[in-house]
Formats: C-alpha cells, structure tokens, sequence
C-alpha cells in the first residue's frame, strides 16, 4: 500500500460555505484561516467584503492593548485590534517594546560568544547551527570586530615578484604555492598592475607594406591575416593614401554636392555622391549645416488654408492639404476652433 501524504490540500479560492462565514469577525482571521486551509489575505478580503469588523477610526490605546504589543506581529494584531498597521508600530516605538519574533532564540552561553571574531560570521553560524544574522547582531552587540583573513607572512625572492604581473593572480599562486590573496596582497603594495592579455603585434614584412595602397584595406586585411582596423591604422600612419575612391579622405567637394547637406540623411547624400556617410557628416560639420530631421520639413500655413480649418472633420481636411490628421488638430486648437460638428452643420 502506498504511504498517504501527510500534505493537507489548500482551498485557496474555493467557494466560502455558510458555517464559514459565520466565523467571519468572529474568530481571528489568522485561526480561521488555518482552520479552513486558505491564506489570511483571502480571508481578510471576504471579512472586508461582507461589511464585517471593518477598520476603526483613530482612538485612545487602552491598557489591555498596550499589553498585547510585542506578542504577535504588528499586521496581526492590527487586524484584531481593528487598528492601522502603521499606528500599530508608532505605539511599539513609543513604549520602546522589541518586535516579536516567531523563532525560539536560543540563548548564547559563554563558550560560543568566544568563538565570535575568531572566525567569519558564516563559518560560525555552521558550526554553532545558528542564522547567520543572529551571529552578526550578537558580535555587534557585545562590540567585537569582524574576523578579517591574516594572509601568512612571505619572503619574496626576486624571481617570484617578477612573476607579479606577467601572469594573471591565479596562475602565479598556482606556480608559487601559496593562496590567490596573498599574490593580491603583494603586488597592490608593490604598485603592479594586473596582468592583461594584449595580442601580440607581428611586424609588417616588406611584402605586405607593398599591398598597402595598391590593394583595398579589406583585401590587405585578408592576404595579411589582419584586421581591418590595424590595416588603416598602419596605412595612414606611413602616409599612404587609399586606393578606394569611394572612401578617399582628400574628396574634392563640388558646389552641386554642397547643396545637398541637410537636405536629406548623410547616409543618402553618400549614397548618392559615392561616398562614405562619415566623409559627408564630417563636412557638413565643418560647414556648420545642420542635420536633416524629419520634423524640419514643416510647411507653414497659409492664410487659405486656415480658413478651412474647421468646417470639414480633421481627418477629410488633411487629406486635402496633403498634412497629417494630428498637424490640422494642433492647429485647430491654437485657434480654439471647435471640432466640426455634421449635425448642426459646423
């Protein structure tokens, strides 16, 4: 026979039943909310639903109340009390009354509290099979500073501190012996930076710095098993020019290629004149034109067509005039003109 589960079955959202509701305002939502295997934000829900036991308004606190602060969790006994869970905590602070903790603490003899500094708060709260927060909050309450790791003192050779920074931290404690923090350790007191890999330069051969300048960069980039960027970066620092009239730097610009800036996006005047986008944003730079936007290509209004606004739906006028259905509401309502109105004719 297979062993029944012990698990009780939740009822979140089944149907309330009439003995149910008649523990509603009754019983604590919490205890009923146990007894009918639903969660107390469910129960609460229908409590307020049905108009039962609502919230007070402000109010003294008695004696009895006062009493019970501390003993449960503030959410808890705002809903017994019928009071706010933030007026709840307001009277705890006031009468300095610690919150309530759910779980057994168990008391701290003499032995463990030698133990705190000693090691970290982690490797404490393991061994003593406490949270790791109780471990903490005790050794700030009794004033005692955190463990902090004493790396072993070292006599560094010669060799071994050349090693620091040629290789990365992990390689060197590897080779050495010793731990990754001590290698950390000595070369930040040294001032050595951390090792970085940096691809290794292979020097240009007379072969291939003949390719530069007969060759486009991309195909020199290809014969050479280099990238295109050290292929620029090479040609230009030796002066040669490139062999690609398209992207040639030393363009000479001509007045009907001039015109063109900002008329339209630098990529389609380069597109258009046979030349890279960055060459055409460069000179129009230089000219102080402006970039071409979309919202610049505005067609002011004459005097004809703002009579007409108005006396037809936005949406029919703008498909006269060639503009946009929100341009002829924008203007319209500078104006004040009301919408146009079909049933009385306006």
């Amino acid at each position: 026979m297979p062993a029944k589960s012990n698990r009780t079955k939740k009822r979140w959202g089944a149907p309330w039943t009439i003995v149910e509701l008649k523990q509603l305002g009754k019983t604590p939502d919490s205890v009923l909310a146990k007894r009918t295997r639903r969660t107390i934000n469910e129960v609460v829900a229908e409590r307020e639903r049905r108009r039962i036991k609502l919230r007070l308004p402000p109010r003294r606190w008695t004696a009895r109340e006062i009493k019970l602060l501390g003993t449960m969790f503030d959410a808890e006994l705002a809903r017994r009390l019928r009071r706010g869970e933030g007026s709840v905590y307001q009277c705890r602070r006031k009468f300095k009354i610690p919150p309530f903790c759910q779980q057994n603490v168990r008391a701290w003899t003499t032995a463990e509290e030698k133990l705190l500094g000693k090691m970290t708060d982690s490797i404490l709260a393991r061994r003593l099979n406490r949270p790791k927060h109780q471990v903490l909050f005790r050794r700030q309450a009794l004033k005692i500073p955190s463990f902090k790791y004493r790396t072993p003192s070292r006599v560094w050779k010669p060799d071994e501190v050349k090693l620091l920074g040629a290789f990365i931290d992990s390689e060197v404690a590897r080779r050495l012996g010793c731990p990754k923090a001590v290698v950390y350790h000595k070369r930040t007191r040294l001032g050595i930076h951390a090792y970085r890999h940096i691809p290794s330069r292979r020097p240009w051969t007379k072969k291939e710095i003949q390719l530069l300048g007969v060759a486009p960069d991309e195909k020199v980039a290809r014969r050479t098993h280099r990238t295109l960027e050290a292929v620029r970066i090479y040609r230009t620092r030796r002066g040669i020019a490139n062999p690609n009239p398209k992207i040639a730097p030393d363009h000479v610009w001509k007045s009907y290629e001039i015109k063109r800036f900002g008329l339209c996006k630098d990529s389609e005047v380069g597109r258009q004149i046979g030349c890279p986008a960055y060459l055409v944003q460069r000179k129009r730079v230089q000219l102080g034109i402006p970039a071409w936007r979309p919202m610049l290509e505005y067609k002011l209004w004459t005097p004809a067509e703002d009579k007409l606004v108005g006396t037809m739906p936005d949406e029919k006028l703008a498909a006269q005039l060639g503009r946009t259905e929100n341009a002829v509401k924008l203007r319209r309502r500078k104006f004040r003109i009301p919408p146009f109105n079909s049933q009385f004719g306006l």
